[in-house]
């Protein structure tokens, strides 16, 4: 599993970025999406790709959707075999880059907030 190369997009980065931010830390794809400014039919494909050659996991968030009144989140996390996968790739500028988009996308939302 470990030989696949990825297409090293820029969605691709942005998503890797994301996830090695905080590793430990379970994501949704809406979440990295909205951070990053991604539609869900451009993160579903790439999380997909990265779950099929074992660079993450995924699990169901352990919630009530009635008590919740939303339904429950897919959750993704990188594996071993991704954190190792990913250290060619320079793991540092993945989260660069990715820190830099969702800061951008932090000020357009706010300049669309404060826009009449």
């Amino acid at each position: 599993m470990s030989e696949w190369k990825p297409h090293m997009t820029l969605a691709m980065q942005l998503v890797l970025g994301s996830l090695l931010a905080d590793p430990q830390t379970p994501r949704y794809g809406l979440e990295i999406g909205r951070e990053v400014r991604l539609s869900s039919g451009s993160i579903s494909p790439i999380l997909a790709r990265l779950k099929t050659h074992g660079w993450v996991t995924s699990t169901w968030e352990d919630i009530d959707p009635v008590t919740e009144k939303r339904p429950r989140r897919h959750l993704y996390r990188l594996t071993e075999v991704g954190l190792e996968a990913t250290k060619p790739y320079g793991h540092e500028l993945l989260v660069r880059i990715y820190r830099q988009m969702a800061a951008v996308s932090v000020g357009l939302q706010e300049e669309t907030a404060l826009a009449p």
